[in-house]
């Protein structure tokens, strides 16, 4: 189970489209993809206890707030899939799907925007975040063309505008 998760994990972090097709069937694909982000997180919560802190609430809180991020993205996806661009699929296979496109952001904000912040400039951190969105991006635009029927230009626009209500909810809620 874990070598499959990971190697799925992998592949999504790669953009396989053949993964999103793959998995569109699959009823292990949301609890894989929250085995997959729960495991980025404890790698990142590691290095926190490495250095020193061992509280468990800033992985709980990490994963909690990922998984509100993450089916909230995919909700915005399906919706406007769905009501502005006549896309076809269910809502459960869009956000299970949207789990392993919503990878790199967890990878990001799990290793990259703390270690970059303490490091150097807080500008690398805003390109940090940029590189984010838009990897999580890409990977949406596959689960809108595979899971929702969205053709290319369609499902851009359909993954750009659900990454642009991610910022919007993030910015409110966290």
């Amino acid at each position: 189970m874990l070598t499959r998760i990971t190697r799925n994990g992998l592949r999504a972090l790669r953009l396989d489209r053949s993964l999103y097709q793959e998995l569109q069937f699959s009823s292990e694909a949301a609890g894989d993809a929250v085995v997959a982000m729960a495991l980025l997180l404890v790698v990142g919560w590691l290095r926190l206890v490495v250095g020193g802190r061992v509280s468990l609430s800033p992985l709980l809180s990490s994963i909690l707030s990922s998984v509100v991020l993450w089916v909230v993205t995919a909700a915005l996806l399906w919706l406007v899939a769905t009501k502005l661009f006549d896309g076809l699929g269910g809502i459960q296979n869009t956000i299970s799907l949207a789990g392993f496109a919503f990878l790199p952001w967890v990878l990001m904000s799990s290793f990259g925007f703390a270690l970059v912040s303490s490091l150097v400039r807080i500008d690398v951190g805003f390109v940090l975040v940029g590189i984010a969105f838009v990897w999580m991006g890409l990977g949406m635009v596959l689960v809108a063309e595979v899971t929702l029927g969205v053709e290319r230009p369609k499902s851009v626009y359909t993954a750009t505008i659900a990454v642009a209500g991610l910022w919007v909810v993030r910015l409110l809620l966290f």
